[in-house]
């Protein structure tokens, strides 16, 4: 026996839609998942050895709130709650360079709060991938993410490769 339900608004017990249907299957949010962004590289980012550096995420694929500043490379979402907050990039050391050690960070505040780190032993390679995610609890006003990395190569200068190679991007978590 096979049971269907139609209906084209779903609300909590005080009347609050949590979202729709149009008919054709295309669900409308209210707040789901929202805000949220992913943005981008739009070239690569020379910088200095072993040193920590912010990593110019300056163009975004989606920014449901216009909350990421791709200026500051900085996400400050308005509405308190819980992140799922991540960031990968590819780490060169260039010119067949040798990395000993990198590491990518998601600053809450300035401060270091998840990171990500890959050091070498004997053998020493020229490209490292790091993912770095986690949950972060955000107040709605004045917190606020970003990524450094720091790249430790034998003798050039690092980079962190652009477009296609590298993503930072949050989303609150309902439920939570």
């Amino acid at each position: 026996m096979t049971s269907i339900i139609k209906v084209n608004t779903y609300q909590d017990a005080n009347g609050n839609a949590l979202f729709s249907s149009d008919g054709s299957g295309n669900i409308t949010g209210n707040n789901l998942l929202t805000p949220a962004f992913q943005a981008k590289m739009s070239g690569n980012q020379s910088i200095s050895d072993n040193v920590y550096t912010k990593v110019e995420f300056d163009t975004e694929d989606y920014d449901t709130n216009s909350m990421y500043d791709t200026s500051t490379y900085r996400f400050t979402p308005t509405t308190a709650g819980k992140y799922y907050v991540y960031t990968y990039a590819s780490l060169s050391g260039e010119a067949n360079s040798q990395i000993i050690n990198a590491k990518l960070s998601i600053y809450l505040n300035g401060s270091e709060h998840l990171f990500g780190y890959m050091s070498m032993s004997s053998s020493y390679v020229e490209i490292v991938n790091i993912t770095t995610v986690g949950t972060i609890d955000m107040n709605g006003s004045t917190d606020y993410i970003e990524v450094y990395a720091s790249i430790n190569t034998v003798s050039t200068t690092p980079q962190i490769k652009g477009t296609t190679r590298s993503r930072f991007g949050a989303y609150k978590i309902i439920g939570a």
